[in-house]
């Protein structure tokens, strides 16, 4: 490559930086600045790289977090991201957004072969954890009856008594202000076997909406 030739592509390529800079949304852009111990299995290098294999669409070799595990991120909004960590794990960003009031952040994060373990925390807009229990109510096991009336069935109580606990799993919509939640304790085989009657009392999902600073249960 001649001098002139090297010249031209080096002047090309910097007029080609800022506009992929411009094209990056914000949540890209908080993406690639999280503290290290939001996301440990990618380092700083990793998630600018995700996020510029993203936007240009390249070919390129799989991208691997530190812990050989391939990498991608499936899609980004404005206010969205959504990371898939390894082949097991799904990362959600998610900014919610009120008038005259602070932004706050959110992450979910679900195993896709044991949906139970699934985590939910919040942050201010610099990334300092805040406590979720202002921003949400937890849904009860009841709330996600299709029939309210079935709360007094014994085969629910029993299910309730026998499982101790219910599992959640959180997911946000990429193009509005919502948080769902669903139940994942019946996921499991054993599970849904022992307590087949219930599974078919509930609903898929429950449905927050953002508002005032707060989710709503949607009706």
């Amino acid at each position: 490559m001649t001098l002139r030739r090297q010249t031209l592509f080096a002047i090309l390529l910097l007029c080609a930086l800022p506009m992929l800079a411009q094209k990056q949304s914000r949540m890209a852009l908080l993406f690639s600045n999280t503290p290290a111990d939001l996301i440990p299995a990618l380092s700083q290098d990793l998630k600018v790289e995700l996020v510029k294999q993203y936007y240009t669409q390249e070919p390129t070799e799989k991208i691997r977090n530190v812990y050989g595990g391939p990498c991608r991120i499936t899609k980004i909004t404005d206010t969205y991201l959504r990371l898939e960590l390894d082949s097991t794990m799904v990362v959600e960003l998610k900014e919610f957004r009120s008038l005259l009031r602070p932004t706050r952040l959110a992450m979910g994060v679900t195993s896709t072969i044991r949906p139970a373990i699934s985590v939910l925390t919040f942050y201010d807009s610099e990334w300092t954890p805040i406590s979720g229990s202002s921003l949400v109510e937890l849904p009860q096991p009841e709330q996600f009856l299709i029939n309210s009336a079935d709360s007094t069935r014994l085969d629910y109580k029993k299910a309730l008594v026998e499982r101790g606990s219910w599992d959640y799993a959180a997911s946000f919509d990429a193009d509005s202000p919502t948080l769902t939640f669903r139940i994942t304790t019946f996921d499991e085989e054993m599970a849904a076997k022992q307590h087949p009657i219930v599974t078919s009392l509930l609903k898929d999902k429950i449905t927050y909406r953002w508002k005032n600073n707060r989710f709503v249960p949607q009706p």
